[in-house]
């Protein structure tokens, strides 16, 4: 049995929001036999806004992997947009439908 008393996790509000999503879909989807979406849409204060999506940009950048941000309200996505904007090889881009809107951010100078 895993003691879990002094663990620590160093993750962003971001990650919190995807793992928080796939264990309430795994619990509900076994309790009730049937496969649920579950969607968390938090309503980020500007500063831990900003803050998670530095510490996300940094990580695009050094893996040049794509990096796909929970589901935000659309004035969220629209801050987020301004953000990448402002930032060179960077894009971001809205994916999903109106009522689970996500955004991708992609690094546009891939190796």
């Amino acid at each position: 049995m895993l003691d879990v008393k002094d663990l620590t996790l160093n993750i962003n509000i971001f990650e919190f929001i995807f793992i928080l999503e796939n264990l309430l879909h795994t619990y509900i989807s076994r309790k009730f036999q049937n496969n649920f979406k579950i969607i968390i849409v938090f309503n980020y204060n500007e500063s831990i806004l900003f803050e998670s999506l530095r510490k996300i940009v940094n990580k695009v950048l050094l893996s040049q992997k794509d990096y796909i941000l929970p589901v935000m309200n659309k004035n969220q996505r629209k801050l987020v947009h301004k953000s990448i904007l402002k930032l060179q090889h960077l894009i971001s881009k809205s994916i999903g439908p109106e009522n689970a809107r996500q955004i991708v951010i992609k690094c546009t100078n891939k190796k």
